[in-house]
């Protein structure tokens, strides 16, 4: 998928030597220190190799102008990294998440619990790495989507396991690790899918691949 052949998603970015180790910070835990990868610069084979990217970067050390928001071509950059791949996205991770019986720590250890890892879900963000590890600016890349796929699949097979009891499941408050707090989760809150478009939907309208507006499964 990322070799920089014709039929990939394009390979890694230009190596740019001597770079310093990725600190992944949080309030009150100790900070992350990822390694750098094999690449840092822009992507240089495969279809995306002249692609433009017009937003950020807003969070990954070098702000882009009016704060990463504003207008700002510039190249698609990666930096695949087989450490941070090795450290949190093997299939024994995955497995391990998979193990949970409970909502809250099923999400967590998937999101990743802070001060002690980043989960499959932020494993893949820095595998791929630059305008992927990037908060706002992530789907600039392709790779993305892909990576998002497999977290909802992720997610639905676990769901599948006990889906009485799984499918609807919700833990935890309307923002990330209640910062700001903010009220419990409910199903009846509603998702605004912005320039996505589309109609504003409830929480519970989005729950499952095969109830409701969607109608897919995984194999």
């Amino acid at each position: 998928m990322l070799d920089g052949s014709s039929t990939s998603l394009s390979g890694n970015g230009v190596f740019i030597p001597n770079r310093s180790d990725v600190v992944l910070s949080s309030p009150g835990v100790a900070s992350l220190y990822l390694k750098p990868g094999l690449g840092g610069g822009c992507i240089y084979n495969g279809p995306f190799k002249n692609h433009t990217v017009n937003l950020g970067p807003v969070s990954s050390g070098t702000t882009g102008v009016d704060g990463g928001l504003g207008y700002n071509p510039r190249c698609l950059s990666r930096d695949i990294n087989p450490y941070t791949a090795a450290r949190f996205l093997t299939w024994s991770d995955v497995l391990f998440i998979m193990s949970k019986t409970d909502i809250y720590d099923f999400q967590m250890n998937l999101q990743g619990i802070p001060g002690i890892g980043i989960g499959a879900h932020g494993g893949g963000h820095y595998t791929v790495g630059n305008d992927m590890s990037d908060l706002f600016s992530s789907p600039n890349d392709p790779s993305f989507f892909v990576h998002h796929g497999q977290v909802d699949r992720v997610w639905t097979i676990w769901q599948w396991l006990d889906p009485v009891n799984r499918t609807y499941a919700l833990a935890q408050t309307n923002t990330y690790l209640n910062s700001p707090p903010s009220a419990n989760t409910t199903l009846n809150d509603t998702v605004q899918l912005g320039f996505a478009g589309g109609e504003i939907k409830e929480i519970g309208q989005l729950m499952s691949v095969v109830d409701g507006d969607f109608c897919y499964i995984y194999v």
